[in-house]
Formats: structure tokens, sequence, C-alpha cells
């Protein structure tokens, strides 16, 4: 996509309590979601692009998306899913090491 605001799209929970995992690959560093936590951020080895994800836990079902803001209107990939957890509260998610 184009702007400044990268949207993932949306992902539907059929459970409560799942995670919603968002990434989005983008030329600046965009801040995070309302309401999700950071858990990565990673530069591109030889490329002008960061790496960034989010996640949250929901209590209802239903259909989110992952939402990152840039400064300025740029060229961005988005994805976002979601994860069932049971009954899992506060999920610990680690960064983990991308390859290109």
């Amino acid at each position: 996509g184009t702007g400044a605001a990268p949207n993932s799209g949306s992902t539907t929970t059929s459970i409560a309590n799942d995670v919603i995992v968002a990434m989005v690959m983008d030329m600046q560093t965009p801040s995070y979601g309302t309401g999700f936590t950071p858990s990565g951020n990673w530069d591109i080895s030889g490329l002008t692009t960061e790496l960034q994800s989010e996640y949250k836990t929901v209590t209802s079902t239903g259909s989110y998306n992952g939402i990152f803001v840039t400064g300025s209107g740029d060229i961005w990939d988005a994805a976002v899913a979601a994860y069932g957890s049971g009954n899992l509260a506060s999920p610990t998610l680690a960064p983990a090491r991308v390859m290109f």
C-alpha cells in the first residue's frame, strides 16, 4: 500500500482471547497502533527498509486489523494473523531473527 497509515487488512477471530499479530515493512520507522504491544523491530541488511511487529490479546471474537503510523506517505506492505491462545491471559512473544 501507500500513504501515512499502513493497515494490514483484517482477520476474524472465532475464539475470545486470541492473539492478534501484525507486521509492516516500511522505508521509515512507523509507530505502533493503539492498544498494541511492540514485539520486534528489524533493520533489513542492505535495504533502507524496516520490519516491525506488534501484538495484542483480544477479549472478544470479531474482526481486527494491525495499524501503524508513518511520518509521510510511503510504500509499505503489512500483514495480520490471529492465533488461538486458549486461556492464556498475557502472552509472551519474543522477536525472531528475520532473514531475507
